[in-house]
Order: C-alpha cells, then structure tokens, then sequence
C-alpha cells in the first residue's frame, strides 16, 4: 500500500512539474508572439506609407482594407517620421530574445524598408550596399571567362561563318509566335503546369488566373496578385515572343510561381496563421529575391528534364507547325544559354556601379549575353527602372537550387514557400 502511495505521489509531482514548465513556457511565449504581431502590424502600415511616396514598392497588399483606406485618407507621413518608426520596430526586434525565422524575417524586411526610405531621403548608397541592404544578398561581377564556354557550345552546336548571335538568332525564326498565336500558346502552357502544379501543392479551389497582353512595360511579363487568390498575369509583347519562351514564362508567373506561391502564402500564412506580414509584398525585399528564386525554379520542379522535352516536341510545338524540331539541340542551346543568365547582374554592375554607358552596356550584352540589340535594350530599361532587383532573378535560382537538391526537391520546395524564408537562410 505504501509503495503504491510512493509510485502514484511521484506520478502526480512529475505530471504537476511538466503542467507547470509547459505552462509556464507558454506563459513567457505569449508577450513574445504579442509584440511580433504588433510589429508586424506596425511593419505592414509602414509599406503602405512608403508606397503613397514612391508608388510601386507595395507590390501586392491583401489585408485588412479598412487599414488601406485609412492610410489612403492620411496626407503623406514625412519621410523623417516614417525613418524613425522603422528603426523604433529594429529596435524593439533587437530586444527580443526568441529569434525564431520569422523574427529575423521581420527584421530584414524592415531593414529593407528603413533603406529604402533613407534611398528617398537622398542618403547615397553603394550599389553593392544597396543590394545587400534591401535584399539579403552579396552580389559580386562574375568574370567574362565563365561565360566562354557556352558561347564555344553555341558555335559548336550552330556551326556556319557568322557570330554566335547571328546563328542563334537565325535558329531562332521559326520559334516566332504571330501575335494572334500568343494566347492560345499561353493556355496550352496554363492548363499543363496548372495540373502539374497541383499534383504536389495544395492550391486552394478559388485560385484563378486571368491572362492579359501588354506593351510598353520595362518587364517581359508580371503577376499582379489580388488577393481572394487571383492574379492577372500581364505578358509584354514589346519583343516578339517564341514558342519555346511561353512554357517557362507562365510557369514563372503562374503556377508554381508567383501566383501559386501568394495563393499558398494568403491561404496558410495570413489566413490560417494569421502573420499579418504577409498581407503586404513590398517589391523591394529580401522576399523578392526568394519569391523570383521559386518563380525561376518552378519549371525544373515541375518537369524532369525528359517530361519538358517531350511535351515540347509532342504537344507544344506541334501545334504551331513545328514537327520537325530537333529536340535534343534545341536542349543543348537552352543549357548552354543558362549559363550566360547572370550576364544582366554583370550589366546592371557596369552601367550603375561603373558608370559604363548605355551603348557600352548593350554591346557588352549582346557579346557575352547573346542578347540581341532589341532585348540588350529593353534589359537596359529595366535595370534603370528596378536597379539592383535584376540580381534577384539568377541569384534567387541558384540560391535555391541548391537548397532542393539536398533532398527530396518537391517537399523542400514546398517547404519554402510556406515559412518565413529570406536569402541569408539558404546560405
């Protein structure tokens, strides 16, 4: 009797030990989460204050629209009030003993904004501050030399007396797509990386996507998210636009890029989770570089090497009358045409870090880039426009190519997607 005393008295001390360190674990958690969620607020209407500033930093917002309208209502808060709040939320983030991914993705986020406002103010950065400090990244000049290889490949591949440019672009003529032929191309492409996309991600019935052709835009194409899980999908018909680009530009945009990455973020972030940051995107962030990674990405995770050529040459193709395409050189040309892709880092480096003229720049892209004169200049004009930005395409990529390649490459790719990632993570 006294033994089972003993055993049921312990039983019940080690029961009441374990409610008292949970509780009290849950207990010390609670002001934690609290001040995070309040910063977090604070975070959100410091974005929508910087974009009535310089329109275009808020890439998307999909919160509250009462707190839109208020903001909208408000006259300008001065650049100087909204510098300090920023560094009031740093501070408080420094103060915080939990520093879990979201507390760090918060603090880099408003690192981000806190540049951006000193950028209005007139503070003057060097290029490569500048990157580092809205995006998370440490961008270097990649060496000509890199760059041989390919180009040797090219010239190998297309043999003939003219420049690696003039054969590409030669290779290239019967890829043209008529400007009627561009949409009925891009819902070939919709509905296959649509279903593809599904089969591993869990998109929410009401996703939906409407498609529109633009001109006049410094961007090849642009997911405009709308929150309720919609996007519009704008496609720059400036250049003329290939067969053989549709695939990889609606699996960027679309699915399982931009838009399937926010319709997953609404629905299990904000939604479900209720992190209030991820009512607002603001352009300029380290979540860009990780949201152009997954968007540039998106294709291999989709496809296997053999998938992708096959649906090309038995499905795409076919039905803009390319029978006859040689598949495999086609694929030899794309891979070595990858590996000019951080070429526009190299441009943007020289035309705004090294004062290099536009002409410079665009004979250095048709060069090394093999970019013709027309693409060497809309390059230019988004470089202008977005500056540092272009980084994030190739080094988003490569960022995450190497983080799904250390396992099994759908699951971590999801697993991007739904928790607070910025580029120093995958380091």
């Amino acid at each position: 009797m006294l033994i089972k005393k003993t055993i049921s008295t312990s039983i019940f001390s080690i029961i009441i030990t374990l409610i008292l360190l949970f509780g009290c674990d849950k207990t010390k958690d609670k002001p934690i989460l609290e001040n995070l969620d309040r910063i977090a607020s604070e975070y959100v209407r410091l974005c929508l204050r910087i974009d009535k500033h310089h329109k275009g930093f808020v890439d998307a917002y999909i919160g509250d629209e009462k707190i839109k309208l208020k903001i909208d209502k408000e006259g300008k808060i001065d650049l100087l009030k909204l510098k300090e709040e920023s560094e009031k939320l740093l501070k408080e983030l420094s103060k915080l003993e939990n520093k879990t991914n979201r507390t760090i993705f918060l603090k880099k986020q408003i690192t981000a904004a806190n540049t951006f406002i000193r950028k209005l103010l007139g503070e003057e950065f060097s290029f490569f501050e500048e990157a580092r400090l809205l995006y998370d990244i440490e961008p270097q000049m990649v060496p000509e030399e890199s760059y041989s290889e390919a180009i040797k490949n090219i010239n190998k591949i297309l043999p003939g007396e003219s420049t690696a440019l003039e054969k590409l672009e030669k290779y290239r003529e019967p890829f043209l797509l008529k400007k009627e032929e561009i949409l009925p191309a891009i819902e070939s492409a919709l509905q296959e990386v649509r279903k593809r996309t599904k089969e591993f991600l869990p998109l929410p019935p009401a996703e939906y996507v409407k498609i529109n052709l633009v001109s006049d835009k410094p961007w090849s194409g642009y997911n405009w998210f709308k929150g309720n899980f919609h996007s519009v999908i704008e496609i720059n018909t400036d250049l003329p636009r290939r067969i053989d680009q549709i695939l990889s530009y609606i699996a960027h945009e679309g699915y399982p890029g931009h838009h399937t990455e926010l319709c997953l973020k609404e629905k299990s972030l904000y939604k479900d989770k209720n992190y209030i940051e991820y009512s607002v995107f603001p352009l300029y962030s380290p979540e860009s570089v990780v949201s152009e990674g997954i968007a540039e990405l998106g294709l291999e995770i989709i496809f296997t090497e053999t998938e992708l050529l096959n649906f090309l040459k038995n499905e795409m193709f076919p039905l803009f009358g390319l029978k006859d395409i040689d598949i495999e050189k086609w694929n030899k040309i794309r891979k070595s045409l990858k590996k000019l892709s951080s070429i526009s880092g190299n441009a943007a480096i020289l035309l705004l870090d090294r004062n290099k003229n536009e002409a410079e720049v665009i004979n250095y892209l048709k060069k090394y880039g093999l970019q013709n004169e027309e693409t060497a200049k809309k390059q230019i004009d988004f470089i202008k426009t977005y500056r540092a930005y272009i980084f994030n395409y190739y080094y988003g990529y490569n960022l995450l190519k190497r983080y799904v390649e250390s396992g099994e490459q759908k699951d971590l790719f999801k697993k991007i997607i739904l928790q607070h990632a910025y580029p120093s993570y995958f380091e």
